[in-house]
C-alpha cells in the first residue's frame, strides 16, 4: 500500500492523498467530488471526460470505531482535480476555490519523505492462453467476416446442386 493521508474540509468532509513513490500526490476523487457538491461523486469521477483515472488502495483511521480500513479507490492527479474543479465553479464556489488553493498547498507541505512511501503492489498479469502450436504449412485466417464469406459458399453450392438436379433430369440421347 502506499502512503496515504487525510486533509480535512469541514467536520464531516475531507479528502485521502495517496502518494506515488515518486512523491507525486493522487487525491481520491469520491472525496474530492464530494467536497464539490456532485450529487453523485462516483459517477461524475467515471465519467469525466479527459481526466486519468488510478486505481490505488488507500488506507485510513476509522473516526467511528478507530479501526483501520484500507479500500481500492479511483484517485486523480492534479489536472482531474483541476478540471472537476472548474466544471463545478458555478455550483460552489468557496469549494473550488479550497481544492484549488488549499488541498493542493497542503497535499504539498505534508508529503511524507520519500523513503516513508511505500510503493504500490504491481497487479498481477492474468496467464496468457499458450499461443496454438502451427506446423509450417497450416495458414492464419482472418476469421472477420468469416460468416458472411460461408454463407456466400453455401449460397454457389445450393444453386450448383439445383444445376446439376436439372442436368439430370434432362436424357441425353446415348451416343452411336
Amino acid at each position: 500500500m502506499s502512503s496515504s493521508m487525510t486533509i480535512p474540509y469541514r467536520p464531516s468532509l475531507s479528502v485521502r492523498v495517496v502518494y506515488e513513490p515518486d512523491g507525486t500526490p493522487l487525491y481520491c476523487g469520491k472525496d474530492v467530488a464530494e467536497i464539490l457538491g456532485y450529487r453523485a461523486p462516483i459517477k461524475a469521477v467515471q465519467r469525466a471526460e479527459g481526466v486519468t483515472l488510478y486505481r490505488r488502495t488507500v488506507r485510513w483511521n476509522s473516526p467511528k470505531d478507530s479501526h483501520r480500513h484500507s479500500a481500492q479507490v479511483l484517485c486523480l492527479d492534479k489536472p482531474g482535480v483541476c478540471k472537476l474543479a472548474r466544471i463545478r465553479m458555478d455550483g460552489s464556489r468557496d469549494a473550488a476555490q479550497w481544492v484549488m488553493s488549499v488541498l493542493f498547498r497542503k497535499a504539498e507541505d505534508e508529503r511524507p519523505p520519500l523513503s516513508e512511501i511505500v510503493p504500490q503492489p504491481k497487479p498481477k498479469a492474468e496467464a496468457e492462453p499458450p499461443a496454438p502450436i502451427l506446423s509450417e504449412q497450416a495458414t492464419v485466417f482472418d476469421v472477420r467476416g468469416f460468416g458472411a464469406k460461408l454463407d456466400a459458399i453455401i449460397a454457389q453450392c445450393v444453386m450448383m446442386k439445383a444445376q446439376l438436379e436439372q442436368m439430370s433430369t434432362v436424357q441425353t440421347e446415348p451416343m452411336n
